[in-house]
């Protein structure tokens, strides 16, 4: 079996198991995270390259689907990629003590990398579990970067070692014949799945689209730029209203839309408000209860500018049809291996959460779960874990020998596409990202 197929097939079953085990910790606002299995399970089977690319792409495509905070956390996720591969190439992963430690050294980077983060681009808050203490040493004073990183040096170290521990031992129950596939990887020394069909074309006819790729993926560009810009809620809020709200009624996307504002954005505004307004009474760098306006302002924005960058992740990328996903990607300079990696990390999300569907059901017919409630879900993670990963292997190895079977690497190297669209739309589209910029860049220059 082609070897470089079999990486590149592991990749989108990563990705999902970051996806559902993360998402389903950030749901219950828990203080650990748990969304870097997949990234680590990558790395250690597959190495450092296809490890990066399973941290990079389940924040993209998590930012737009569940959370436009993960986007940001990019950095985080190569440092871990960057960490395990070395700690396994030092053999730290072959006994539990090294395996702690690994974790223990895992969560000491991810916590430094990700506090610049938080503080710069989200004033110290996001909404998680950890946020109560991060706001419970706001409120006595320190400032916002030692609470911070005060706060992950108490949740960090943790969550990363019981996440090195649990990869570890769910590497240890998988068949020694299924983890020797993947030779190359950094692990390798210590059901018949129905494969994921991705929209391929190989022919050179002309791509109808409304939209070109290229002024989507600028326009979405010059959107975020404008965006980070912005330093009055105002700003955000018109733009919200007026421009994004009604191009997602446009496209279809409002209800998808406004479920993430709900679910996510609001709870994340009313904690930074709590903070921000109520505990610390001011913005960062006044004296705290010096400017109780002026930290709900802050809150507002940092709140808003979430809805507007949540808004543009949707209309860049939920708004592509999946029969143009293949063209869209290729006109954004996505070429070779990374193209049909981008491809399956998009289109494995709904056979992933099937798949662990399925066994949550198996278990509660078998009166193996009391209730179907996500606290309940929860606590099934580890029956849960061993037969998604056990398919996900076994998974990635068909797919990876159906890819060889019709050379489909080679193809893709091959494959031309040319454009027909309404330039109309591509026009009003580049510049209103051209005016927000513009607007931005005179307010505030």
């Amino acid at each position: 079996m082609n070897d470089r197929t079999l990486r590149l097939a592991l990749i989108p079953l990563g990705i999902g198991v970051n996806m559902a085990i993360g998402t389903m910790v950030y749901m219950l606002k828990l203080p650990i995270y748990l969304d870097a299995i997949g990234t680590i399970i990558v790395t250690l089977l597959a190495g450092l390259r296809p490890g990066i690319l399973t941290a990079v792409l389940t924040q993209i495509i998590a930012g737009y689907t569940i959370n436009p905070v993960l986007p940001y956390f990019i950095p985080t996720g190569v440092a871990i990629a960057v960490y395990v591969h070395i700690a396994a190439r030092w053999g730290a992963f072959r006994t539990l003590g090294g395996t702690v430690v690994a974790g223990l050294g895992l969560g000491i980077v991810a916590g430094l990398v990700s506090a610049p983060i938080i503080v710069y681009v989200f004033g110290g808050v996001t909404a998680t579990g950890r946020s109560v203490l991060t706001a419970y040493l706001l409120s006595a004073g320190e400032r916002v970067l030692k609470a911070v990183l005060l706060s992950g040096a108490a949740a960090e170290p943790l969550d990363k070692t019981l996440q090195c521990i649990l990869v570890v031992w769910l590497l240890n129950a998988v068949p020694q014949s299924l983890i020797r596939r993947f030779y190359n990887g950094n692990f390798s020394e210590t059901a018949s799945p129905r494969p994921v069909v991705f929209p391929l074309s190989f022919d050179h006819r002309p791509v109808v689209q409304g939209i070109h790729p290229v002024v989507r993926g600028v326009a979405t560009l010059f959107g975020i730029a404008g965006t980070l810009m912005a330093k009055e809620p105002v700003f955000p809020l018109f733009f919200w209203l007026g421009i994004l709200v009604p191009l997602c009624l446009f496209t279809g996307l409002a209800r998808k839309h406004i479920r993430m504002v709900g679910g996510v954005v609001l709870p994340l505004a009313i904690v930074l408000v709590a903070v921000w307004g109520v505990l610390v009474g001011a913005p960062p760098g006044a004296p705290p209860g010096s400017d109780p306006d002026g930290g709900v302002r802050y809150a507002a924005l940092i709140a808003l500018k979430l809805t507007v960058l949540a808004g543009l992740f949707h209309l860049c990328f939920m708004s592509i049809p999946q029969s143009e996903l293949l063209s869209t990607f290729w006109h954004w300079g996505i070429r070779g291996d990374y193209l049909i990696v981008a491809i399956g990390a998009f289109t494995i999300w709904p056979e992933f959460k099937l798949r662990a569907e399925q066994i949550l059901t198996a278990r509660f017919a078998r009166g193996l779960m009391p209730d179907r409630r996500l606290f309940t879900r929860f606590f099934q993670l580890p029956y849960m874990l061993r037969p998604l990963l056990v398919w996900s292997l076994r998974a990635a190895v068909q797919r990876s020998e159906m890819w060889g079977q019709r050379h489909l690497l080679d193809r893709l190297g091959e494959m031309r596409h040319t454009y027909q669209g309404a330039w109309i739309s591509n026009t009003t589209l580049f510049l209103l990202s051209i005016a927000w910029v513009g607007l931005q860049w005179i307010k505030n220059p």
